[in-house]
């Protein structure tokens, strides 16, 4: 019954929004648990390709990254997550990005600006590394301006490279990749009870997981946006 309600809310939501995480090339088009927000992660003018996902993710740019020389924690952490690295099993670092909050905007969109990931922070959402019934979910972008953005070398991750989240309590959460490449249509990955494990645990058993955002910039594009996303899920 819950997922009828989900889902009928859902239809409406994205009958208004048309797009669920979006990436564009021209301008931006893009607590019980929330509705499933709309995460529209668009690109600025020119960008070939910007990520956008969608569930019911405060910006400051930090220029802190995360080194192994602080503490790694299994409880929830302390502060304001500031940076998001990848770094694959061979020891290459993918992604090194500055991280801040989004909230909804009036439309709902999630849309993280160029040179940065957002996390979703929507009431009833978890910060990265926060024990939940519900995903942490992180979105950035994969191009803009016709460059390699901040998630561009999410592309490349598989399952077994590490994720790590840096607060500014210089506290650093870790998880390991155990989904990669996921390549999944906008609206389906908030339709389609087949994604489900994107955005909430299995039978709500609470857990630290978090689930990351940008677009397929190989997929199909309709008005500059890319019509899919590619999922990577860490634990």
């Amino acid at each position: 019954m819950k997922r009828r309600i989900i889902a009928r809310l859902l239809a409406v939501i994205f009958a208004v929004a048309a797009i669920v995480v979006s990436c564009s090339s021209g301008e931006p088009d893009s607590s019980p648990p929330p509705m499933l927000p709309p995460i529209t992660v668009t690109a600025s003018p020119t960008a070939s390709a910007a990520p956008t996902a969608t569930k019911s993710a405060k910006p400051t740019k930090p220029t802190t990254t995360a080194t192994t020389t602080s503490s790694v924690v299994m409880v929830d952490p302390v502060g304001e997550p500031i940076q998001v690295e990848v770094v694959a099993r061979s020891g290459k670092l993918l992604v090194s990005a500055p991280l801040s909050a989004s909230t909804p905007r009036a439309d709902e969109e999630f849309v993280p600006p160029r040179g940065e990931a957002n996390w979703w922070a929507a009431p009833g959402w978890p910060r990265p590394g926060v024990k939940s019934a519900y995903r942490s979910v992180i979105a950035g972008h994969v191009s803009a301006y016709g460059e390699p953005d901040v998630f561009h070398g999410l592309l490349e991750a598989r399952e077994g490279d590490t994720v790590r989240v840096l607060y500014d309590s210089d506290t650093v959460v870790t998880f390991v990749v155990d989904k990669a490449n996921i390549d999944v249509g906008k609206l389906s990955v908030v339709q389609d009870p087949r994604f489900d494990w994107v955005w909430e645990s299995p039978k709500g058993a609470p857990s630290r997981v978090v689930s990351l955002f940008t677009c397929n910039p190989d997929a199909p594009h309709v008005k500059g946006s890319s019509t899919r996303n590619i999922v990577v899920q860490a634990t």
